[in-house]
């Protein structure tokens, strides 16, 4: 396993639910190749993150449950990774702008230095040296800022249709108990929540909020999976993500895959991967045949709930279809998804 550039640590990048996961677990399954789990080099600010948890307000926790179930071996592996990705979120080197505000200084000794820490940083956080995988994370990430410090990096970055992930995150923050009013069966508890907030119908019903909670079924049933609300608040981390990474489409050190062709075309989606990370796919063959005839979990317990491409088709309605394609009609459009 050669590489024909400088060592770089390549990212694996797109909106949450659509597929990044399953990306980063099969190219860490490969031999020769490390790539870690949601550890931030480039990271989005406080403000723009704000941004993509969307419009959220109605929602509430009625319960805590860990949204990486299946992820990680054990509960100390999630409690070392929760440890690890936190310092980082917080470590002032690890902030948004840092690299663009130093290296855009018409110092080139400064814009050098700021290049060389930070290069030593990302090389302590992924241990670049230690290892002589090929090495990656997978992360919301600063394109711009990152190929400042690696112009020669590669970011693959993995898009699914928006409505197949709006649905995928609905079932997700289910399972993780975070609901929205409108989940409440029981009239006078939803009129409280509509009128007094989340904090006031948090302290009055707390020891009790599941009792007056829709069933998934019955969310199904009604027709409440996607509403208006859901996809306000599901839907606006795709369109910022997709956005961002389609003003870096024609860069060379970018590959934009698709999550339909991972499904349909595993073998094939994954040698385009590494051939951009410039490795020899055809050294790793009998792997990733061996990952197509793998059963994947998926359920409940698992953190893959169906991986169904289309199954928006089950909760969309003509309503909320129509409204979703207003939002985001250009980056589907640009995306080559189908209305």
């Amino acid at each position: 396993m050669t590489r024909t550039q400088d060592k770089y640590p390549f990212v694996v990048f797109g909106p949450s639910k659509s597929g990044t996961t399953w990306l980063q677990k099969s190219l860490n399954q490969l031999h020769g190749i490390t790539c870690h789990f949601q550890l931030p080099i480039f990271p989005f600010s406080k403000s723009e993150l704000d941004k993509l948890n969307g419009n959220r307000k109605t929602m509430f926790s009625a319960f805590e449950s860990s949204p990486f179930a299946g992820v990680f071996e054990s509960d100390d592996k999630y409690n070392e990774y929760k440890d690890i990705n936190n310092f980082l979120r917080k470590f002032p080197l690890n902030q948004k702008g840092f690299t663009e505000k130093f290296m855009d200084s018409d110092s080139k000794a400064l814009n050098d230095l700021v290049k060389k820490i930070k290069q030593n940083y990302t090389s302590a956080v992924l241990d670049l040296e230690n290892n002589p995988d090929c090495v990656g994370t997978k992360a919301y990430t600063n394109i711009g800022e990152y190929f400042k410090v690696y112009p020669n990096g590669k970011v693959i970055c993995i898009v699914r249709n928006i409505r197949d992930v709006i649905v995928s995150k609905r079932f997700h923050n289910l399972r993780g108990g975070n609901y929205f009013i409108h989940d409440i069966k029981t009239f006078h508890v939803r009129l409280i929540g509509r009128l007094f907030g989340k904090k006031v119908l948090m302290k009055l019903f707390k020891s009790n909020i599941k009792s007056h909670l829709y069933s998934d079924e019955e969310l199904e049933n009604k027709g409440l999976i996607v509403t208006k609300e859901v996809i306000d608040a599901f839907g606006t981390d795709w369109i910022e993500v997709v956005d961002h990474i389609h003003k870096y489409r024609e860069h060379p050190g970018v590959l934009i895959v698709k999550y339909e062709d991972m499904k349909t075309e595993f073998v094939k989606t994954m040698y385009s991967v590494l051939e951009h990370i410039e490795l020899n796919p055809t050294e790793y063959k009998d792997e990733l045949e061996a990952m197509v005839k793998q059963k994947k979990e998926f359920g409940k317990n698992s953190f893959y709930r169906s991986g169904k491409i289309g199954d928006f088709e089950n909760h969309f309605n003509n309503s909320t279809n129509a409204y979703i394609i207003s939002k985001s009609k250009k980056l589907m459009t640009e995306m080559n998804y189908e209305f």
